[in-house]
């Protein structure tokens, strides 16, 4: 996408918004670490965090890894995101 000069917006939701926080240590669990991707990718777009998701999980901007400058936003300000977006990917 960037090719392409579109430049992504990343929004976590649901249990998405564990990526985001900080000393994770997933290799323990035997899996990848994403945090080198996640702080190059904060680095070249936007990443956010639903907070309605986040409150759910008992999670609060404390908890979110500094280094990927995630903007968390309340359920009006994820619509918003959404609706001024052309095209929107779910993965």
């Amino acid at each position: 996408m960037i090719a392409w000069d579109t430049i992504p917006k990343l929004l976590f939701l649901d249990d998405g918004v564990y990526c985001l926080m900080r000393d994770q240590k997933p290799e323990v669990l035997g899996l990848e670490s994403h945090k080198e991707l996640f702080e190059t990718l904060s680095d070249l777009l936007e990443l956010y965090a639903d907070e309605e998701s986040m409150t759910k999980r008992g999670l609060t901007a404390d908890d979110l890894d500094e280094r990927y400058r995630a903007r968390i936003l309340p359920t009006d300000g994820v619509v918003e995101l959404i609706e001024k977006n052309e095209v929107v990917i779910a993965f």
